[in-house]
């Protein structure tokens, strides 16, 4: 499992954390909004649950060949996940501002 997170002192930060199921040959990725900010010890929280707290995706070996190809190329891939619970669209692509990839 490899894992990020990047709070702030906004409460705007995330982490996510990625793993690899060698059953379903599927990369589970999820996803946690910042719950809160210490200032004192300038560490951010992450806790909660819901769809408005978290998100839980699951990429096929295509869906990841996709991203590589997008990365390789500096192209995008976009997909579509649909549940009983609710959609989920994702897109990977340059990040562009102002007119210029950043």
């Amino acid at each position: 499992m490899l894992q990020f997170y990047k709070p702030n002192a906004k409460n705007t930060g995330s982490a996510c954390s990625f793993s690899y199921n060698k059953k379903d040959r599927a990369l589970w990725v999820n996803f946690i909004k910042q719950a809160s900010w210490n200032n004192e010890t300038k560490n951010g929280t992450f806790k909660g649950s819901g769809p408005d707290k978290k998100a839980n995706s699951k990429f096929s070996v295509t869906e990841l060949a996709g991203l590589v190809h997008a990365i390789e190329t500096n192209g995008e891939y976009g997909g579509f996940h649909g549940t009983k619970e609710r959609n989920t669209t994702f897109k990977f692509c340059p990040y562009i501002r102002d007119g210029s990839q950043v």
